[in-house]
């Protein structure tokens, strides 16, 4: 991701005195991450920290880049956190349902008092709120970027982003000039929607058509975003026999049509956890509808 080794030597100290979601990384010559480890029914050692707690490590790790090498302020948090879910995702498959047990559970119910424009500026002295935007909510705004951008111009810009503020304090205004710079996009309309206000998208299905044409199901509706965001957006319609997946743009609404070997079951939206939105399940026309 980074390509950069922000120090040639790091040490983690097991904490007996710390729980296992206590974690602390250093601003030292030397980095020392110190974790928690804590538990009556497992010896302390990293693995048993890794498998209980597998976010713990990782961003501590993270802040070796993002808070050791650079200085980003509060945002800091957002991209260790970015990284500790980056991390987690390749680990291992048991780890898929931690964006969707993150969004709901840490970010959709606190995340609309604050932008994360003021989080940043400001703080939050509460800390399940602070959590939430801060950390969880910041952290998809850049994964959200990531699925905007791809993944090769993403990670070029935070190997820039790392770069340029190494040694030196960078804002917000600096981070979107980095990644307007090397992906050459005006990204003034993402950064306005994820960082600015407290909206997420909103989805629904509407106007919903089903036609058997020449064998094939022929599935057109539409999609509408009630809170206007432009961005993109996985769909994915499932048969009993396939699962076919595309990336639409969504510009308050977007018109989608799928041809399909069988009749669909199910419309997943966002089937891959790119984004922070409103979740929800019904049912139209028999046709179950998931936004996750």
């Amino acid at each position: 991701m980074t390509e950069i080794v922000p120090t040639k030597r790091t040490y983690i100290l097991l904490n007996p005195s710390w729980s296992r979601g206590e974690g602390m990384t250093t601003d030292t010559k030397v980095p020392v991450v110190v974790i928690g480890c804590y538990s009556q029914y497992a010896p302390p050692s990293v693995g048993n920290v890794v498998y209980s707690n597998p976010g713990l490590i990782f961003h501590d790790l993270g802040h070796l880049w993002f808070g050791g090498y650079t200085k980003l302020g509060r945002m800091d948090e957002s991209l260790a956190t970015h990284m500790e879910l980056l991390v987690i995702s390749r680990v291992d498959k048991q780890y898929l349902n931690y964006f969707d047990d993150i969004e709901n559970l840490k970010i959709l119910p606190n995340i609309k008092s604050m932008p994360l424009i003021d989080t940043y500026n400001e703080g939050i002295p509460y800390p399940t709120i602070r959590n939430a935007i801060i950390y969880y909510k910041g952290a998809f705004v850049f994964r959200s970027l990531q699925f905007v951008l791809g993944n090769e111009t993403f990670f070029k810009s935070i190997r820039e982003l790392l770069r340029e503020c190494h040694g030196k304090e960078c804002n917000l205004t600096d981070v979107q000039k980095v990644f307007e710079r090397i992906s050459g996009q005006n990204l003034d309309w993402f950064f306005r929607e994820w960082f600015y206000i407290t909206k997420v998208p909103d989805y629904y299905v509407e106007n919903l058509s089903l036609t058997r044409e020449r064998g094939k199901y022929i599935l057109n509706f539409e999609i509408i975003d009630k809170n206007n965001f432009t961005m993109p957006l996985e769909v994915e319609v499932i048969t009993a026999n396939e699962k076919v997946i595309k990336k639409v743009w969504i510009d308050g609404r977007a018109k989608v049509s799928f041809e399909l070997e069988d009749k669909p079951a199910t419309i997943l939206l966002d089937p891959n956890e790119w984004m922070v939105n409103e979740n929800r399940k019904y049912t139209l026309s028999g046709i179950e509808i998931i936004v996750n």
